[in-house]
């Protein structure tokens, strides 16, 4: 069984860089370890006896999926986040450690009180149970479009214990549901990819939900429309934080300049690049 084990784990390296797969050694030990239990430092360390076939069809199976380009995600079907675990699959956007930032940077500020949050654009619930979870919020809500994400959302609260509460709807209807001067904090991570860039997005990126990653013409369609429609349902001194692409950090801030928010700031993730901007009411 050794002999299998090993060439099976070979065979998967072989195959998955033949396959142009971005860090497939990465993929083929995440997969190896799910399959099997075992972490490849371990190979030949461990009680091999206990591998059966069913494990390593499982992992040639999960092989075969990486090489079609299918999101390592999706086949792992969840993924951490933070310090929270979210299921994921197809028809949501899969959680990033670039967008921890935005979640970072709103658990870090100061509330004189609880604050009322609104997480746009939801998908997996990945940013607002995050912030429910690490920042003592009055409320936090969740609205997602799509019903294939929000079946998620709503795996994703049981999964986590959240109170959280989650709303299936368009975010541009649903803003008329709340009183002006509600929120403490809006916040998205919207669609922000311009539609001519689509096509050029990477194969595995290029399975995910359209409707979570394209964001017009000019990618700064949900950054105007949220602006304008969220602005009066901010309380004075609330906040508006947005996720943003690399080279949209001016755009933004000026939307939300233009809008009448204070002290608009962009912020870089951890591999230094703008990923935030965000202003007060």
């Amino acid at each position: 069984m050794i002999n299998k084990l090993e060439n099976a784990y070979n065979q998967a390296v072989t195959d998955l860089k033949n396959a142009n797969v971005p860090d497939y050694i990465f993929d083929v030990n995440i997969l190896f370890e799910e399959a099997f239990g075992l972490k490849k430092i371990n190979l030949y360390m461990s009680d091999i006896s206990s591998v059966t076939q069913k494990e390593l069809d499982l992992f040639n199976n999960m092989v075969e999926k990486r090489c079609l380009r299918t999101p390592l995600q999706y086949i792992l079907g969840k993924w951490d986040f933070y310090n929270l675990e979210f299921f994921v699959g197809d028809g949501v956007l899969i959680p990033r450690q670039d967008t921890e930032i935005l979640c970072e940077t709103i658990i870090n500020t100061h509330f004189d009180t609880p604050p009322t949050v609104i997480d746009l654009c939801s998908g997996s619930g990945c940013v607002g149970m995050t912030i429910e979870r690490n920042l003592s919020t009055k409320k936090t809500i969740l609205v997602e479009y799509s019903q294939k994400a929000f079946s998620y959302l709503e795996k994703n609260l049981l999964h986590n214990g959240s109170n959280c509460t989650p709303i299936l709807g368009d975010i541009f209807k649903v803003v008329n549901d709340f009183e002006n001067n509600f929120f403490d904090v809006v916040v998205s991570n919207p669609p922000y990819i311009q539609t001519s860039v689509m096509l050029s997005l990477s194969d595995e990126v290029k399975k995910e939900p359209s409707l979570a990653l394209d964001g017009g013409d000019t990618g700064l369609y949900f950054y105007e429309n949220i602006t304008k429609l969220y602005y009066p349902k901010i309380k004075k001194d609330g906040y508006l934080f947005f996720e943003i692409g690399f080279d949209q950090g001016e755009s933004v801030s000026n939307i939300l300049k233009s809008a009448g928010f204070t002290g608009v700031s962009v912020l870089n993730d951890y591999g230094n690049n703008p990923r935030v901007v965000f202003g007060k009411k």
